[in-house]
């Protein structure tokens, strides 16, 4: 089966979009299955950005709140980006 790029950005799962100002690497990530609702999580090195702006160091996933997950994920890929992007320099 031969895929197109546009196939193939389907099935991407992370994005790395630069660095910011304190060199970091600014990455856009799925924290989803593929066949549940997307969720997207803004992450830079061990640290994970919340919807207040605030990057908060991110649990391992059995210790994720319900409410962890609330502030720190996205609900698709477009804003995600879009947030992710004004952090780059």
């Amino acid at each position: 089966m031969l895929l197109i790029p546009e196939d193939l950005l389907k099935l991407a799962t992370r994005f790395h979009l630069g660095q910011d100002k304190d060199y970091r690497d600014i990455v856009v990530e799925r924290r989803s299955y593929p066949n549940d609702p997307e969720m997207w999580a803004i992450l830079a090195d061990s640290m994970c950005l919340s919807k207040d702006g605030k990057w908060d160091y991110e649990p391992m996933p059995s210790n994720r709140s319900d409410e962890f997950i609330e502030n720190h994920r996205w609900n698709n890929l477009d804003e995600a980006v879009r947030i992710a992007e004004k952090l780059v320099v």
